[in-house]
């Protein structure tokens, strides 16, 4: 028995094999390469899912159906107390939502939302500065503030 194994040893050590262990590491590196690649794409897609969860949330629905209309209607109307508390909501999920950029194509994500996004930091860029300078936190909703100019920009090139 000890010689079988001790001829066994020898025989997948031996040179000849070198080429058959080559090819097991190349089959196994492939593997992993293949897992990466599916991890990511798994990954890309839960960034996705979460995308979509957070826009059609229905708070936040509603409050965006708050905001969106004063991109028409003019920044000038005061906003009463309830309407503000709308316009938080949108600041705080629209910074979520843009937090999620990293595992998004940032020009896919623009290209699909680059109009509620762009109106909605038209809307609400003031609120936000304010809220930046009034908590003394300049980083406050700034994946908002980025996203939400990126999307202005684009919104003008197509006006």
């Amino acid at each position: 028995m000890q010689e079988s194994c001790s001829t066994l040893w020898t025989l997948l050590t031996d040179s000849g094999f070198a080429t058959f262990w080559t090819a097991i590491g190349s089959i196994f590196t492939a593997v992993g390469a293949v897992a990466v690649i599916f991890a990511a794409m798994k990954l890309d897609f839960n960034a996705w899912v979460k995308a979509q969860e957070i826009f059609t949330q229905t708070d936040f629905t509603e409050a965006r159906g708050v905001v969106l209309p004063r991109y028409r209607t003019g920044k000038s109307v005061p906003w009463t107390p309830a309407d503000k508390d709308k316009a938080m909501i949108v600041c705080r999920k629209m910074d979520e939502f843009a937090r999620l950029i990293p595992f998004l194509r940032r020009p896919f994500v623009l290209k699909t939302w680059y109009d509620p996004i762009g109106k909605c930091w038209d809307v609400l860029e003031g609120i936000v500065l304010q809220e930046q300078q009034d908590c003394d936190w300049p980083e406050k909703w700034a994946a908002f503030e980025q996203l939400g100019k990126a999307a202005r920009q684009r919104l003008k090139k197509r006006a």
